[in-house]
């Protein structure tokens, strides 16, 4: 039985029509959908890119961010694995190894998967798979940010990196300097800081594609789709990974998609690149050509999604694939009055994502389920489909009992780690706080959705209650002596204020 995890970055649940939008056209994602246990209240574990990911990879929260990938003395114990009939371990597999380098770390969990933790493709190796992953996720190998290399190709004897993502600056010669029209991409407010930059280095790639083909969306696609192809006919069974960096920011798009959302005849400026916090460096117009742009992208990559399952489907592999598509989180879009990823607003439109499951024989097929997930319950998920022993105590759930209806729900609410913000999430109420529990933030679900409404002030029981969910997942200090052991706390300001900034921007709209 092969297996294919698909992870979009910056995916937003509520963009995607299965989960509700009436404007976002992607039809390949509800088809897909349509064939799929459905997911309604997964999300992230912690937060960003890869934090998340670890937990995906590994079974194992990366929250509360005490295990590090530089803890000293730690290697992984072959002879610890509970491993089942058929498992043939080669010489050397698995040999806990470090990379050496100096961990200057941006924020808690941005940084290698620890050495005694097995991810999946070394798991499955173990079982007889061909492994691949293909990804344009640059932050899987991108040292300007982390100053570290990170190891998520563990297990995957097959990897493309395609390159050209955000901070990637690989093959950016300086001829390539002065390449963005300023005036064009980036607002006044913006001009000098590292989103500028940020884009500034990109333009020596997006300024050389000239097809839809060129773009990394559309490469990640097909490169997948070649990998399929030329690996299906094995007799060995297969996992392929998809990472999809896009549609993460810069909201860079052929322009046939955005004239699906905006006017033909926009001519302003298009801010591509969103400055994270508030939205007072752009105008009302500009703020909906952003929104219109993020959600070209999310088509976008729809399209391409269509195209690899269309040819998936055309090889007669979904019939003995199990496929699992999911994202790390969403993004801001000005809804609460800020742009980008902001820990201290960790609210729904960022922590919510989509995840869907497409087992190979239709269960769970068009039914919805609402127990709250996350991704560390991706690898028990797809173990337990394969008849495959856990290979010790994981942290994720396996999902099948509730999608065969013999649970309702894996866990009672769930909790996150952002930098040095925390969330929590029940049935009735979320709470976004520091580590230490100050500043709250507590919204009241049922009546509030949207969670606009800060009641932390009237309701400090409900408060005590939802924080210590956060230290009961934690089961200890959150982060002890972060700033200590060289970590950054400004990369996104701790101490700004968390009440919602300018108006509320909605995004139930149909057009421009």
């Amino acid at each position: 039985m092969n297996v294919i995890v698909i992870v979009i970055d910056t995916l937003r649940r509520d963009h995607i029509g299965v989960y509700g939008n009436k404007w976002i056209k992607t039809p390949n994602f509800d088809r897909f959908a349509a064939e799929s246990a459905v997911f309604t209240r997964a999300t992230g574990e912690s937060l960003p890119t890869i934090p998340h990911r670890r937990s995906i990879h590994t079974g194992m929260r990366t929250f509360p961010f005490r295990k590090s990938y530089y803890d000293e003395g730690r290697s992984l114990d072959i002879g610890s694995l509970n491993l089942g009939k058929g498992a043939q371990v080669p010489a050397g597999a698995l040999r806990g190894g470090r990379f050496l380098g100096v961990p200057t770390i941006v924020m808690p969990g941005w940084e290698p998967i620890p050495s005694d933790q097995i991810t999946i493709a070394e798991l499955l190796q173990v079982y007889g798979y061909d492994t691949g992953l293909i990804t344009s996720t640059s932050p899987y190998w991108m040292r300007p940010m982390s100053m570290v290399d990170m190891n998520y190709q563990r297990g995957f004897r097959h990897w493309d990196f395609i390159r050209g993502g955000e901070g990637d600056d690989s093959i950016v010669s300086s001829r390539d300097q002065g390449l963005l029209d300023v005036d064009k991409y980036v607002p006044p407010a913006m001009r000098g800081g590292w989103e500028h930059m940020a884009l500034e280095q990109m333009a020596g790639f997006f300024s050389r594609w000239e097809r839809e083909e060129d773009y990394l969306n559309a490469q990640v696609w097909r490169r997948a789709a070649n990998w399929v192809e030329g690996n299906y006919g094995r007799e060995r069974p297969f996992l392929l990974w998809i990472d999809c960096f896009e549609p993460h920011e810069p909201f860079l798009v052929p322009r046939e998609y955005a004239d699906m959302y905006d006017s033909p005849d926009y001519t302003g400026r298009e801010p591509v690149q969103p400055k994270y916090g508030p939205i007072d460096y752009l105008t009302e117009r500009e703020l909906r050509r952003m929104q219109t742009l993020y959600a070209a992208n999310v088509t976008f990559v729809d399209k391409w999604f269509g195209i690899f399952i269309d040819k998936v489907k055309s090889l007669g592999l979904l019939d003995e694939t199990l496929v699992l598509l999911t994202s790390d989180h969403g993004f801001q879009l000005g809804e609460h009055g800020v742009t980008g990823k902001m820990p201290q607003r960790m609210w729904k439109d960022l922590h919510d994502v989509p995840f869907m499951i497409r087992h190979p024989k239709g269960l769970g097929a068009g039914q919805r389920f609402d127990a709250f997930i996350q991704g560390q319950d991706t690898f028990p998920t797809i173990l337990s489909h394969l008849d495959i022993p856990l290979p010790y105590d994981l942290d994720g759930k396996d999902l099948w009992p509730v999608i065969r209806g013999e649970k309702t729900k894996v866990r009672d609410y769930m909790t996150c780690g952002f930098n040095l913000n925390v969330r929590a999430v029940d049935d009735g109420y979320s709470l976004i706080a520091l580590r230490d529990g100050e500043q709250p933030q507590l919204r009241n679900l049922r009546d509030d959705p949207q969670e606009q409404a800060n009641i932390a002030k009237d309701n400090p029981k409900i408060v005590k209650r939802m924080y210590d969910h956060i230290m009961e997942d934690a089961g200890g200090a959150i982060l002890p002596d972060w700033e200590k052991v060289g970590g950054s706390t400004d990369f996104w300001p701790l101490s700004d204020d968390v009440s919602d900034v300018g108006r509320p921007i909605s995004m139930d709209r149909a057009g421009a």
